[in-house]
C-alpha cells in the first residue's frame, strides 16, 4: 500500500508496504502489524506484551514520564506530519513523522519546557517498541520474529539507538531511540525498518545512500560484502628483522592480513612517528615490509590506539606544538576553581574543597590540567586547603614541576583545575575539539604512504570516560564517542579501500554499523579458552550483538602463548597454547563461517615447537572455510550443537579433530572427548567411554603439592566474614539490567551471609550478591596458589565464588556449589576455569582469564550466585596453601588389570624461573614424550617406546588408578576418540 499517516477516531495510523501500526492519541499503544506474506508477524496480543510509546523523557531531577495527556497530529501531506505530544509538567515535545515506502522516519523537532530549571529535560526517548520475539541484534536494534526483522536505525551520529532484553526468559525485547541535551536533543532522527531478514542488508545500503551515512567500499565493493571481511588476520610484532619468518607462518596459516602492534610500528601514540627500534624511524622501511606482504599475496594492517595520547608524545612534550593541543585533552566533568592567584613556583594549589579530588588519588589517576600545565596530584592539604602537586628542589627552593615537561605559568584566581582521565596509561583527546582530527590525520598519513589495507582502532572503548553525566538509556557506555571515533577516522582514511575495525563495536552503538567494516570479539583468554570462545565470542558477540544485525564478525583475538625462556615477566599465571585448544576454536570458526585473528609474537612462535603444527592446522581449516561450502550436518557438529556424550565427572570438552583434507573437498573428522582430573597417589577415577575400545591416549602434567591446612607457613586470606571489612558491592537478578529489587535483605550476621525475601521468577539462577574486602597491604601468594577454606553449608544449591584480585584488577576464582549441609573443608589445587560458566556470572569476567600477578594480591571478593531461595552460609578460615614443588617421578597408570609406568621425571615449575607452566608427558599408548613449557621435547626422535603392554580402554565403564613418586599432584587428561566421519564439501562459486 502507499505510505501514509492518518489521524482518525483517536488513532494515529502509520502504514507502508511492510507494516501498519497504530498509536492511540492518549499516547498508549494499540497495536502493530508487520506484514509478511499477508500475515501479522508482530500482532498485538492485547496484554501489553507488544507495545509502542511515541515519546517519553527524563529530567534533571530524575523524573521520567512515559504517559502523555494527548498527542495532536497535524498532517503536512498524506505521508508526513507533526505529532505534538503534551505532558502535564507542562512539557511539549514535537516529532516530525514521515512514512516512506520501505521505512518510517521520526525526527525530534522541538522540546518546549515551561517548568522550573530542576525539571529541565535532559533526555528524550522516542519510538519505544516492546515485542515478544525470538532474538535481537544488540549492535543495531533488530528484533527477530521468524524470518522478519524490525529495526531502528540512527540517521546521524548524535542519535542513540538502544535495545535490551525485558524478560528473564529472554523472549521480550525493547528498543528505542534517545537524544540527550548534553550531546544533541533536538533533531535526533531514526528510521524504523520492517522487512524480511534477507532484505535487511539491501535496506541498510539504501538508507546509507539516502541519508548520507557512511558507505565505505573496498575495490568498489561495499565493505560489508567484500571478501576481505571474511579473511583472518595475524596480529604480531612484524618488523624489519623478523618479517621473513612472520610471512612464512602467515602463509602457512593462510592469513589474509598481517597486522603489527602499534608498539611495534609506531614510536609514539598521538603523533604516530615511525618506530626507531623496529623500522629505523623511517616510513619507507615500514612500507618495505608492507610491500613484502603484498608480493606474497597478503595484505598489511596497522594497529593503533584511537583518541589516545601517550605522555611522552610530542603533542605533550614538544614546546613548539604542545600549546595548541594540551588544552584539547579530554577532562573529567568535575573540576575545582583556583582560590587565589599563584606564581610559577607555587606547588600547593589553593582551592576550597580539595577533598573532592581524593577519589582520583585513590583511583591512581592523579593528572591535573591547569591552563596549559599538566600537573601530578600528590596529596591533599587541609590547612590551608589545597592540592599538593609534584615539585622539585631548585637552588634550595621547592618549586612546581610538571611530570611531562609543560612550562610553569602564573594563574589567576578562578582558573579551572581539571582532572585528566587516563586509559592504558595515556591521556584522551577531547572528541569535541579538533585534536582527534589531528591524531586521525597523523595515522592516515602513515596508512596511505605505505599502502596499508586494514586499520584496527584499539582502545576506542576508553572514550566511555568522556560521557557527560546524567545520560539515562545511554548504557553507561561510549556510544556517542564511538560514533565520533568512527566519523573522524573514516574522514581521514576515506571511504575507499580501507577495511576499518574497532574495539568499540558492541551493544547499542548502532551508528558504528555504517562506519566500520567488521566487528571484533574482545581480548584473548590465557586459559579456559574453549569456554571463553563459547560463552563470550559466540554466546555474547555473535548471538547477541552481530548475527541478527547482519554485521560481519571475526572470532579473535585468539592467543598463541609460550613461555619464551622467561621473557614474559608475568607468565606464571597461564599455560602455553596447545593444538587442541586452537582446533576447538577453529571448529567454531568453520562451523559459523567466521574468520579468526591470532595474536602472538615472532619470538614466541619461533620458540614454540608446536607452532608449525598449529599454523598448518589453521591453514587447512581456513582453506576449507574460504573455498568450500560445508554441509549443514557438519556445520552443526562444529558449532557444538550436539549434546555431550559424556556428562560425567571430569568432562572437559568435546570437539572434532580434522584428520584429513583433500583439495577435492573431501574431509575426515574424528569426534574427541577430553576428560581431566587433578589426581594424587593411589586415587581412583571411574569414567565412561562412549566409543569403541581403544588405546589409552593421555597427558600427565606435573602440579605442585601443598601443605596441609593446619600446618604453619600457609597464608591466611581471612578468618571470618564481618560487616566492617566486607563491604557489599552488589546484588540483583540477572546481568543487565540488574534488578536489585528482586533480591532483598542481604546481610552478614554472625559471620554468615544471609539472603532473605527472594522474589520468585522464571530465571532464579541469575540471582546473586557480592562482597569485597581489600587488604591493608598486598599479599605475595606466588608460592601459595592452592586455596582451602571451611564452609558451613545449608544444602540450598547456591554457588560460591571466592575471587582474588591483583594490583591490575585481574582475578583468579575458586568456585563451589553448596550442595551439602554442615561443616566441610573445600580445597582447590587450581583456580576454577571452564566450570565458572556452569552458572550465570554476576560479575565482570574480563579479568578472570588474563595474566594474574600472584606476587601482588590486593584483596578478595565473595560472589554468591544461583540463589534459588533464602540462604544462610558461613565461609571461614580461607587459607592460601604453601606449595611443595618437589619433582614428580615415574607416573603409573593401572587400568583393566594392567599397569604402565613412565620412566620420567616431571618438574612442577621451571627450575630457573620458579614459575609455571609445568612439564608434561604425552602418550599415545605406544610411545610417550616429555615436554617443557615451550613444548620442547626432552628426548629426540618420535618418542620413547612403552616397554610394558599398554592397557586398553574398554567401551563403556572404565576405572583407572593413578600413582607416582613424590608428594605433589598431577593433572591427568584422557582423550577418547570416535570413528572417522567423512564429508564431501562443494567448492564455493
Amino acid at each position: 500500500m502507499p505510505p501514509s499517516i492518518t489521524a482518525q477516531n483517536s488513532l494515529i495510523t502509520f502504514a507502508n508496504n511492510d507494516a501498519i501500526f497504530q498509536v492511540a492519541q492518549t499516547g498508549h499503544s494499540v497495536g502493530l502489524k508487520v506484514l509478511g506474506n499477508g500475515q501479522e508477524v508482530y500482532p498485538c496480543d492485547g496484554s501489553g506484551s507488544n507495545s509502542f510509546a511515541l515519546v517519553y523523557f527524563s529530567t534533571l531531577s530524575g523524573n521520567k514520564s512515559s504517559t502523555s495527556n494527548k498527542i495532536f497530529y497535524t498532517p503536512l501531506s498524506d505521508d508526513e506530519g507533526i505529532s505534538e505530544v503534551r505532558f502535564p509538567d507542562p512539557i511539549k515535545i514535537f516529532i516530525r513523522c514521515k512514512a516512506e515506502p520501505d521505512h518510517f522516519v521520526f525526527t525530534l523537532k522541538q522540546v518546549q519546557n515551561f517548568g522550573t530549571v530542576n525539571s529541565s529535560v535532559i533526555a528524550v526517548a522516542m519510538v519505544q517498541m516492546i515485542f515478544l520475539c525470538d532474538a535481537y541484534g544488540g549492535l543495531m536494534p533488530a528484533l527477530l520474529k521468524g524470518d522478519y526483522l524490525i529495526s531502528q536505525i540512527p540517521l546521524d551520529a548524535d542519535s542513540h539507538v538502544h535495545s535490551t532484553s525485558m524478560s528473564n526468559d529472554a523472549s521480550k525485547y525493547a528498543m528505542l531511540t534517545a537524544g540527550f541535551a548534553a550531546v544533541k536533543l533536538e533533531s535526533i532522527k531514526t528510521a524504523l525498518v520492517v522487512c524480511h531478514k534477507n532484505q535487511w542488508l539491501n535496506r541498510m545500503q539504501a538508507l546509507a545512500a539516502k541519508y548520507g551515512l557512511p558507505h565505505p567500499t573496498i575495490q568498489g565493493i561495499w565493505d560489508k560484502q567484500h571478501p576481505d571481511v571474511k579473511g583472518s588476520y595475524f596480529f604480531v610484532d612484524i618488523d624489519l628483522q623478523n618479517h621473513n619468518d612472520v610471512i612464512q607462518y602467515a602463509k602457512l596459516g593462510r592469513f589474509r592480513h598481517v597486522m603489527p602492534y602499534v608498539s611495534t610500528w609506531a614510536e609514539n601514540i598521538g603523533s604516530y612517528c615511525i618506530s626507531n627500534d623496529h623500522y629505523d624511524g623511517k616510513p619507507g622501511k615500514l612500507k618495505e615490509v608492507a610491500d613484502a606482504l603484498h608480493v606474497k599475496g597478503m595484505k598489511f594492517g596497522l594497529h593503533m590506539m584511537a583518541f589516545m595520547v601517550v605522555k611522552t608524545d610530542p603533542i605533550i612534550t614538544n614546546p613548539i606544538i604542545k600549546s595548541n593541543w594540551v588544552k584539547k585533552l579530554a577532562s573529567n566533568p568535575e573540576s575545582l576553581l583556583l582560590g587565589e592567584d599563584i606564581v610559577e613556583k607555587e606547588f600547593v594549589l589553593p582551592v576550597n574543597n580539595p577533598f573532592e579530588f581524593q577519589k582520583f588519588i585513590t583511583a591512581g589517576e592523579k593528572y591535573l590540567l591547569l591552563g596549559t600545565e599538566i600537573l601530578l596530584l600528590e596529596s591533599i592539604q587541609n590547612d590551608p586547603p589545597g592540592l599538593v602537586v609534584m615539585s622539585e628542589m631548585v637552588d634550595g627552593e621547592q618549586i612546581r614541576k610538571s611530570p611531562v615537561g609543560t612550562t610553569p605559568m602564573k594563574h589567576s584566581a578562578g582558573a579551572v583545575i581539571y582532572h585528566l582521565p587516563e586509559f592504558f596509561d595515556a591521556f584522551l583527546a577531547d572528541p569535541n575539539t579538533d585534536l582527534p582530527d589531528y591524531i586521525a590525520q597523523n595515522f592516515a598519513n602513515v596508512y596511505k604512504h605505505i599502502g596499508a589495507d586494514f586499520a584496527y582502532l584499539d582502545g576506542a572503548e576508553g572514550t566511555r570516560v568522556l560521557l557527560p553525566p546524567n545520560m539515562p538509556w545511554a548504557d553507561g557506555w561510549y556510544w556517542h564517542a564511538s560514533a565520533q571515533v568512527a566519523n573522524k577516522y573514516r574522514a581521514a582514511l576515506g571511504e575507499t579501500d580501507a577495511l576499518l575495525q574497532s574495539s568499540a563495536v558492541h551493544e547499542n552503538v548502532g551508528y558504528s554499523w555504517f562506519a566500520y567494516s567488521r566487528g571484533n570479539s574482545g581480548d584473548y583468554a590465557a586459559n579456559a579458552v574453549e569456554a571463553w570462545m563459547d560463552h563470550y565470542r559466540i554466546g555474547r558477540y555473535r548471538n547477541k550483538v552481530y548475527a541478527h544485525a547482519a554485521f560481519p564478525q571475526e572470532l579473535g583475538w585468539i592467543a598463541l602463548l609460550s613461555r619464551v625462556d622467561g621473557k614474559r615477566a608475568r607468565n606464571a599465571s597461564f599455560s602455553t597454547t596447545t593444538p587442541d585448544e586452537i582446533e576447538y576454536q577453529m571448529n567454531r570458526a568453520l562451523g559459523f563461517d567466521l574468520p579468526i585473528s591470532l595474536e602472538s609474537t615472532a619470538e614466541e612462535i619461533l620458540k614454540n615447537k608446536l607452532a608449525d603444527e598449529i599454523f598448518a592446522m589453521i591453514g587447512k581449516y581456513e582453506r576449507l572455510r574460504l573455498h568450500f561450502q560445508i554441509t549443514d550436518e557438519l556445520k552443526q557438529k562444529l558449532q557444538g550443537a550436539n549434546p555431550p556424550l559424556v556428562p560425567q565427572e571430569g568432562f572437559l570438552k568435546e570437539q572434532y579433530h580434522l584428520v584429513r583434507f583433500w583439495p577435492t573437498g573431501q574431509c575426515t573428522f574424528r569426534r574427541q572427548i577430553y576428560l581431566e582430573r587433578v589426581m594424587s597417589f593411589g586415587q581412583e577415577w571411574s569414567f565412561n567411554n562412549p566409543f569403541h575400545a581403544q588405546s589409552l591416549k593421555m597427558k600427565i602434567t606435573a602440579l605442585p603439592g601443598h601443605q596441609a591446612f593446619a600446618e604453619s607457613g600457609n597464608e591466611l586470606i581471612f578468618d571470618v566474614m564481618d560487616e566492617e571489612t566486607f563491604g557489599q558491592i552488589g546484588r540483583g537478578a540477572g546481568i543487565a539490567p540488574k534488578k536489585p529489587d528482586e533480591i532483598d535483605n542481604v546481610r552478614i550476621k554472625d559471620a554468615r551471609v544471609i539472603v532473605e525475601d527472594i522474589v520468585a521468577n522464571s530465571l532464579a539462577s541469575t540471582k546473586w550478591c557480592s562482597f569485597r574486602k581489600e587488604f591493608d597491604s598486598h599479599v605475595d601468594l606466588s608460592k601459595h596458589k592452592g586455596i582451602e577454606l571451611t564452609a558451613d553449608g545449608d544444602s540450598k544449591g547456591e554457588v560460591v565464588c571466592l575471587q582474588l584480585f591483583d594490583d591490575q584488577g585481574m582475578q583468579r576464582l575458586f568456585q563451589f556449589a553448596v550442595d551439602f549441609s554442615g561443616v566441610r573443608q573445600i580445597a582447590f589445587e587450581l583456580p576454577t576455569a571452564a566450570a565458572f560458566y556452569d552458572y550465570q556470572p554476576p560479575i565482570s569476567i574480563g579479568g578472570l582469564f588474563r595474566y594474574f600477578n600472584w606476587s601482588c594480591v590486593k584483596g578478595v571478593e565473595i560472589h554468591i550466585k544461583n540463589i534459588l531461595c533464602p540462604i544462610s552460609i558461613k565461609i571461614s578460615s580461607v587459607k592460601a596453601l604453601k606449595q611443595d614443588c618437589s619433582k614428580l617421578k615415574n607416573p603409573e597408570i593401572e587400568l583393566s588389570g594392567k599397569k604402565i609406568t613412565f620412566p620420567a621425571v616431571l618438574n612442577p615449575r621451571d627450575e630457573a624461573l620458579k614459575a609455571e607452566p609445568w612439564d608434561y608427558l604425552v602418550s599415545n599408548g605406544k610411545l610417550f614424550s616429555r615436554y617443557n613449557g615451550n613444548h620442547q621435547r626432552y628426548s629426540t626422535g618420535v618418542g620413547i617406546p612403552i616397554l610394558s603392554p599398554s592397557p586398553k580402554l574398554k567401551s563403556g565403564s572404565n576405572t583407572l588408578v593413578y600413582r607416582h613418586e613424590g608428594s605433589n599432584k598431577a593433572l591427568v587428561r584422557i582423550i577418547l576418540e570416535g570413528n572417522d566421519e567423512s564429508w564431501l564439501c562443494q567448492k564455493k562459486q
